[in-house]
């Protein structure tokens, strides 16, 4: 019997995404298909098919027409469809979903669960999909005592967690009816979350309600009711109220009902405030109280003025104060909705998710923005804020910690410069920051490192922070996944989260723009008298980051993922990118420079200083940039910058900064001393004598080994004096290049010295900078001169940042010098001093000679110089060959790369992790000689291993690591035994002959080429015995 069944709705009629999902209506399909299989009616494939088409539609038959591998029957047509339509789902992000779905307030056990299914079904759990429902279900379900009782229960499984929490749940609902029926009968009724008969007397005392209640109700109303149930037949310390041991399923707590929980609903059905316009009308001026609180919505702060009405369930603010302030600012559907104490509906406009400050006090809140009337501060915020009235005034109930007193800005200052708030971060205008890669990386997915529960809170909160701010956004997925990492401020203070960007920060193009010498940078500052430094707030998260750079800033956490929108801290090329958008900002600026985020401002006076750091603070303002007022100090006589104390006086060491070498213990072996001498060696500038000091603890250093430590008495008081020295050092003039300048030089049989001076206007000629070095073995051996001329050549070279393009004077204790130094005098100079001369050409000076006895200074410092580890070798006197330069070897990084690129490696590596055929008929034609060793084959990240010990070598390094091989010029055997040590590729041995049958040098020493003996050639017979001596052998 045939039966007439409609065909399912079409799937795709008309252009445009189907209505229904294939998935869905191929089952919609199936059972259609099954229904007419039923009735008796047996259809040929070629009428399944035809049927299918029919059924697609007009849109979907044009479609399926268009798509490849249709087939001529129904399971390939079915097959061509699902291919087309059903997107590839991402494991990895649809059991993300599936872990951050919870139970909604509205939602059932029953409904939850078959959500959870739902997408479980996408998540490819195979035998594990019970268990994963079953701890989703515990960890996402709403109510605690639900999740307490299946906590409890051993060996559970689905099912059981499933009739127990639906057992509860259907308990928990009869228990509430009847909860409630108690009361009602008990009380006359009342609409759910009214509040007004307390609240709004307070505003209405002159005015009768214009809906009077019924007698009965006033006299309840005139009684006091039980906090626990509602009830005005008893008080709460009545043993039989039944609320006694119920629990609130608002708060979770024990002891009331949900309906009088003092805990402010989520959400809200209906809310009843006073109305605006009674305010107005029954009330004067100065009946008002008034209430002044900061309002902050994604980093905007503006202060807004609020009429307290605790009898307002809810705080409003009319929509001109939104239009004026927040209008960029998104507004949230109300799930509630508002009516006056006359039961009128106020009109709504949304809600206003925002951060609400009051004093020390400050909470995550909603203000409700409505079309009009006053704006209003409801019971919500006026107990989330910890308010209190005392008469007339509102004061916190709390005691608020003492505010941290924000620096001063100079009056001067202050009346021109705009706010600079740090409660907002900065956005900079007209600029943006794209970060660019190298072409072949390739993305890398870290995983989810697991955070103690003690610093989840901790972390969530600063998530939610930075993402109100706009700082991170949420997204689904993304190539670039790199983990957090948390650690501990020094001051207790709440935990630090990090992201750790190392593994793209390896594929990262920096920025080439230069970052500021310090010397130019301190030399800048000759003349200043009055200091500021300027600090500005998460200066990083200031600057934008370009849209198509957010993915590789993505992170991980236990919230789920997000990225960047601004520029993070620890991306490699953030700080160039930055330095270069604070020159561009401060450029033309006088008496201000930048190093990265350190600003400083100064001037000669107190009115220059001023004038300077207005236009900083404007030019600041300008670009879209925000500061930290507490980090920020104004009118400083001194202060420390880039590891220095500056003052009007010149430059210190920052003192602290010294505490590292004051506080270090007396080394105990050589390496510990190394370490102590390469710490404090930083300040000898700052000490004239430095080498001196030292002397004794350098004897230690030769005189040890790393077996036997020699510490001495004189070392001791070395090194105690050396800390004394560097806490007590004299400070350095900073460098004016309108003054004379002079370098004065003296050499020693193993060392060099120089000063750097400048000749003020007081005639006081003071320091700059000191320096010495040891010569080396063959510089010790120039005569007396050479070394003489070596100290001034390397001094002038040392400090070119300060006497290029200037005259000064040159001062040494070797006469001579003042002739062979000079044009004049390079004809009679030896050949070393004469290229020391000429490279001195560049500069501009006079030599002049200043006896020993007055050169006590640089003589010092020649004579126990500084070791000169790190000081530039001397360039050789003769270069007598020139030769090509040696192949670079080839490191890891570079050895990684070039695999993960090579396209044969890359077979190679999915041939393996999907396993070898039986035979390799089906293989691909450059993956056939790995056949016949693919048991010996194994994939260590990127890279592929012969057995345990040899690299399977990527085509475009081959020739290179052949020619490494073959450094030397050695033979073909020996060349294929160093390459079989370590790698191995197909016809290794092949490739070598052919490389060294092509290098000419091999050809020209091949012992083949020489075919014949050279000819025997008669000498001439000797005079008298032992004249020639000569021996054969055979």
């Amino acid at each position: 019997m045939s039966i007439s069944v409609p065909l399912p709705t079409p799937f795709m009629p008309c252009p445009g995404e189907p209505a229904i999902p294939f998935p869905t209506w191929l089952k919609m399909f199936d059972n259609y298909m099954l229904v007419i299989a039923a009735s008796g009616d047996s259809w040929p494939d070629a009428r399944k098919r035809a049927v299918l088409l029919h059924a697609l539609g007009t849109e979907g038959q044009r479609l399926f027409y268009t798509l490849p591998n249709t087939g001529d029957t129904f399971t390939t047509a079915i097959a061509a469809l699902k291919e087309h339509f059903v997107p590839k789902v991402n494991v990895i992000a649809e059991r993300h979903k599936f872990r951050q779905r919870a139970q909604r307030p509205d939602e059932t056990v029953n409904q939850f669960l078959a959500s959870l299914r739902e997408l479980a079904a996408t998540c490819d759990f195979g035998n594990m999909e019970d268990q994963m429902l079953r701890d989703q279900l515990i960890e996402g379900v709403a109510n605690t005592r639900i999740r307490d009782r299946l906590l409890l229960e051993p060996d559970l499984t689905l099912a059981k967690a499933t009739t127990l929490a639906l057992q509860i749940e259907s308990g928990l609902r009869d228990a509430n009816v009847l909860s409630d029926a108690t009361a009602a009968s008990a009380s006359a009724p009342v609409r759910a979350v009214q509040k007004q008969p307390k609240q709004s007397r307070r505003w209405d005392m002159k005015k009768k309600p214009p809906d009077p209640a019924p007698a009965t109700t006033q006299a309840a109303a005139n009684r006091r009711s039980c906090f626990r149930c509602g009830s005005f037949n008893h008080l709460a310390n009545k043993p039989s109220c039944p609320a006694a041991k119920m629990t609130c399923n608002k708060c979770g707590k024990m002891g009331h009902f949900s309906r009088v929980c003092r805990l402010t609903q989520k959400e809200v059905r209906e809310v009843v405030i006073n109305e605006p316009t009674v305010l107005y009308m029954n009330n004067s001026v100065q009946d008002k109280i008034l209430c002044t609180v900061q309002v902050t919505v994604n980093g905007r702060c503006k202060d807004v003025e609020l009429i307290v009405d605790t009898g307002s369930s809810v705080s409003i603010i009319p929509e001109n104060i939104y239009q004026t302030y927040f209008s960029e600012c998104v507004l949230t559907e109300p799930t509630f909705a508002l009516v006056t104490y006359a039961k009128e509906k106020i009109s709504v406009k949304g809600c206003l998710k925002a951060t609400i400050s009051h004093d020390s006090h400050s909470t995550a809140g909603t203000l409700v923005v409505v079309e009009s009337g006053a704006a209003l501060l409801g019971l919500d915020l006026f107990q989330a804020l910890q308010m209190k009235l005392e008469g007339r005034k509102v004061i916190t109930t709390s005691t608020s910690p003492t505010p941290t007193v924000e620096p001063a800005v100079p009056e001067t200052v202050s009346d021109h410069s705009p706010d600079m708030s740090v409660q907002e971060v900065g956005y900079a205008k007209n600029f943006i920051h794209k970060v660019h890669i190298l072409p072949n990386a390739v993305p890398v997915q870290q995983k989810l490192r697991q955070l103690p529960f003690s610093v989840r809170q901790a972390v969530s909160e600063e998530l939610k922070d930075l993402q109100d701010k706009g700082i991170i956004e949420r997204i689904d997925a993304s190539p670039w996944v790199s983990s957090i990492v948390v650690t501990q401020r020094r001051d207790g203070g709440k935990p630090r989260m990090c992201v750790d960007l190392r593994e793209p920060n390896k594929v990262i193009v920096a920025d080439c723009h230069p970052l500021p010498h310090m010397d130019e940078l301190l030399s800048n500052l000759r003349g200043a008298t009055v200091f500021s430094t300027i600090d500005l707030a998460s200066a990083y998260h200031q600057m934008p980051l370009h849209p198509e750079s957010r993915d590789i800033t993505a992170f991980i956490t236990h919230d789920g993922l997000f990225r960047f929108c601004r520029v993070p801290f620890g991306l490699a090329s953030a700080p160039s990118a930055f330095q270069k958008m604070m020159s561009i900002i401060l450029a033309g600026l006088p008496g201000v420079q930048a190093y990265l985020d350190d600003i400083i401002c100064y001037g000669s006076t107190q009115k220059e200083h001023d004038e300077n750091l207005r236009r900083v603070l404007q030019a600041l303002t300008d670009a879209g940039l925000k500061l930290n007022m507490h980090k920020c100090k104004f009118n400083q006589p001194s202060l420390n910058y880039l590891g220095h104390t500056i003052s009007k006086d010149g430059l210190q060491p920052d003192q602290d900064r010294v505490t590292a070498v004051i506080h270090a213990p007396a080394p105990h072996d050589t390496s510990s001393l190394r370490s102590f001498l390469g710490l404090a060696s930083w300040y000898s500038k700052f000490i004239p004598d430095f080498a001196t000091v030292i002397e004794p603890l350098r004897a230690v250093l030769r005189d040890s080994t790393d077996l036997s430590f020699k510490w001495t008495t004189e070392a001791q008081s070395s090194f105690t004096s050396l800390k004394d020295l560097i806490v007590n050092s004299p400070a350095l003039a900073l460098y004016d290049p309108e003054l004379p300048t002079y370098v004065t030089t003296d050499a020693s049989d193993y060392g060099l010295g120089a000063v750097l001076t400048q000749l003020h206007s007081d005639e006081s000629e003071r320091v700059v900078a000191f320096a010495s070095r040891t010569l080396s073995s063959a510089e010790r051996k120039y005569s007396t001169v050479e070394r003489e001329a070596l100290a001034c050549v390397w001094a002038v070279e040392r400090w070119r940042t300060y006497l290029w393009g200037r005259r000064f004077v040159l001062r040494t204790d070797h006469q001579a010098l003042t002739t062979l130094l000079t044009s004049k005098g390079s004809g009679r100079a030896g050949l070393r001093i004469a290229r020391w001369s000429a490279r001195l050409l560049c500069f501009t000076y006079d030599v002049t000679y200043r006896p020993g006895n007055q050169n006590v200074t640089a003589d010092c410092l020649s004579r126990l110089p500084l070791t000169a580890e790190n000081e530039a070798t001397e360039e050789p006197d003769m270069i007598a060959a020139v030769f090509k330069e040696s192949l670079c070897a080839i490191s890891l990084p570079e050895f990684t790369s070039a695999s993960e690129i090579c396209p044969e490696l890359s077979l190679l590596r999915n041939q393996i992790e999907k396993g070898w055929p039986k035979c390799k008929k089906g293989l691909p034609e450059n993956l056939t000689p790995y056949f016949q060793i693919r048991h010996e084959l194994s994939v260590h990240g990127s890279l592929i291993l012969r057995l345990t010990d040899r690299l399977v070598v990527p085509a475009s390094l081959r020739a290179r690591l052949v020619d490494l091989a073959h450094e030397g010029h050695q033979g073909i055997v020996r060349t294929k035994q160093r390459l079989r040590e370590l790698f191995w590729w197909p016809q290794l041995d092949k490739f070598v002959h052919s490389v060294i049958a092509s290098c000419v040098n091999c050809q020209f020493s091949d012992k083949v080429a020489i075919t014949a003996p050279a000819p025997l050639t008669p000498v001439e017979f000797p005079s008298k015995p032992w004249e020639k001596v000569a021996i054969d052998i055979t």
